[in-house]
């Protein structure tokens, strides 16, 4: 059922970033290849590598900086989604967007730093981390959007590197104190 779900996610994520195409210049084929390098599961488009999936079962996750030589620079919609066993994750410095509920219900997700290059937040991103209790945002980041943090019940303490970031007030909505 998972795989199924996935699917989907990564249906709509190709969905997604085929209309950010007609808009944002972003282009993507029809024919989408999916290409697997140790428990992630990535796209090529543009020329950037887009992780779309990651193995259930995985407790710790290091985020290449290239694939095949391509930039990693998105975490797609749903791709970490209910990695229930996913303790730790280390994203490089070339992330610029994490997509609508890229690591929801992580339920042990507790050590994680937002690498300097990221730009969004997504919907959802990280609701129901519920061993999050720190989190930096760093200064690039020029948008968090609705329920980013939603129901991370552990999460005491955020801090955000450029007062200017647009943070929707529902972003922490069911989170700690």
């Amino acid at each position: 059922m998972k795989k199924i779900l996935k699917t989907v996610a990564v249906l709509v994520s190709s969905v997604t970033m085929l209309s950010a195409a007609a808009f944002g210049g972003m282009t993507a084929s029809a024919a989408t290849t999916y290409y697997s390098e140790g428990p992630l599961t990535y796209i090529i488009v543009n020329n950037k590598a887009i992780i779309v999936d990651c193995d259930s079962n995985t407790t710790s996750v290091t985020v290449p900086a290239r694939l095949q030589g391509k930039l990693v620079t998105g975490i797609g919609n749903s791709a970490f989604s209910d990695c229930k066993k996913l303790t730790s994750l280390t994203l490089p410095n070339s992330i610029q967007d994490i997509s609508n509920y890229a690591f929801i219900n992580c339920i042990k997700l507790s050590n994680l730093r937002l690498p300097e290059s990221l730009k969004t937040i997504g919907v959802s991103a990280f609701a129901n981390c519920a061993q999050l209790r720190t989190i930096t945002i760093p200064y690039q980041v020029n948008s968090v959007a609705a329920y980013a943090f939603n129901g991370c019940s552990s999460l005491r303490y955020i801090t955000l590197d450029n007062p200017y970031t647009s943070f929707n007030p529902t972003g922490l909505s069911g989170s700690g104190n």
